[in-house]
């Protein structure tokens, strides 16, 4: 049984790759000695993704965010703790940043909604 979406509603729903980037925080250990961030990076297969629809790009305006074509994306394998971490994602040939994300790892379910970057 095939879990991807990709063609069984309609044309709006489409599957492909993504890659996510981001780092982790980094600090300072007990001792006092900085740990730098580490890159995170991870690619997840056949991502279906969906347009905003006027509620959700609405919602977003009025918190403030500026939404170049926004996304959303559903996520049902991979490693989920890269998108806990993830800030930014590479897809359809574009790069795009997070601006929010659901990510429930014991579930095996991730909504991501991203916004274009500018060129």
């Amino acid at each position: 049984m095939s879990l991807d979406m990709g063609g069984h509603i309609d044309g709006v729903f489409r599957s492909a790759d993504i890659t996510v980037t981001g780092q982790t925080s980094g600090g300072w250990d007990e001792d006092g000695n900085l740990i730098t961030p580490t890159p995170v990076s991870a690619t997840f297969r056949r991502v279906t993704i969906q347009p905003l629809n006027n509620r959700e790009l609405e919602n977003l305006l009025r918190a403030g965010e500026r939404i170049v074509d926004g996304r959303k994306l559903y996520i049902n394998s991979g490693n989920f703790d890269a998108l806990v971490l993830a800030t930014n994602i590479s897809m359809l040939g574009q790069e795009w940043k997070i601006v929010q994300s659901d990510v429930r790892p014991w579930r095996k379910y991730a909504k991501l909604v991203v916004s274009r970057y500018d060129q």
